[in-house]
């Protein structure tokens, strides 16, 4: 009983740091491509690398990091090819999604979907940005539980995963993250039984979300350590 205990205790601290480096992900305190120093974070909450590590795998499965052999953990810096191709993907599934959804939502799905989105509202207006990107994905995953096809939930749950990274850190402007009014809109056409209304809403809403990512600066030139201090040598 006692080994059990500490087994949930590890886990759950694995939990506290994975979403702590989440939030710091999609926040923008850690940008793309910065390395997560097992060591530093092992020191930080007073853990083991293994609980560390635990963490990274975890946050790896979301597609918010990359592991290199021999190389450690980096926070993922998606291409705009791959940003594209993901939301391209999403345009394709998601109002099918959203259509199966509005055919069979029971009330009780209906009220669960709202909940999620009162969460999203509180958290835009606390201005909890990285918060409200996570909440819109747990939206958009709700729909697609409702819907009630593995297949296209799992989809869905990847494709958002990989998505909160690129809206994270590329939204033009709050406005951008994932409108609330859009989401609305979805409950109230599932909750009505409206298929095809959902599948517009859905596919408009999506075509928003791409409109105010800025993919252009995912291909801005990353300058390498190296050419910095070489640069400084020439100037001196």
């Amino acid at each position: 009983m006692h080994k059990k205990s500490e087994g949930s205790e590890r886990q759950s601290r694995a939990v506290v740091i994975h979403d702590k480096l989440r939030l710091a992900i999609l926040s923008r305190q850690l940008q793309p491509g910065a390395k997560l120093v097992e060591e530093e974070i092992a020191e930080v909450y007073e853990v083991s690398r293994t609980l560390v590590r635990t963490a990274l795998q975890a946050l790896h499965h979301d597609n918010l990091v990359e592991i290199r052999p021999r190389r450690g953990a980096f926070v993922a810096q998606p291409t705009m090819r791959e940003a594209r191709e993901v939301f391209d993907a999403r345009l394709l599934i998601e109002p099918v999604v959203a259509g199966l959804a509005a055919s069979r939502a029971t009330p009780e799905d209906v009220q669960g979907l709202q909940d999620k989105l009162d969460a999203e509202r509180k958290a835009m207006d606390s201005h909890a940005d990285a918060q409200a990107v996570l909440l819109s994905s747990a939206f958009h995953l709700r729909i697609a539980s409702i819907a009630g096809h593995d297949l296209y939930a799992s989809y869905v749950r990847g494709l958002c995963s990989r998505s909160s990274l690129i809206i994270g850190q590329h939204w033009r402007n709050r406005t951008s993250l994932c409108g609330c009014d859009a989401h609305q809109d979805l409950v109230g056409a599932i909750a009505a039984n409206r298929p095809e209304e959902a599948s517009r809403i859905m596919r408009l809403h999506l075509e928003e979300i791409i409109a105010g990512v800025n993919l252009e600066a995912m291909e801005a030139p990353r300058t390498r350590l190296a050419d910095i201090l070489l640069s400084l040598d020439e100037e001196s």
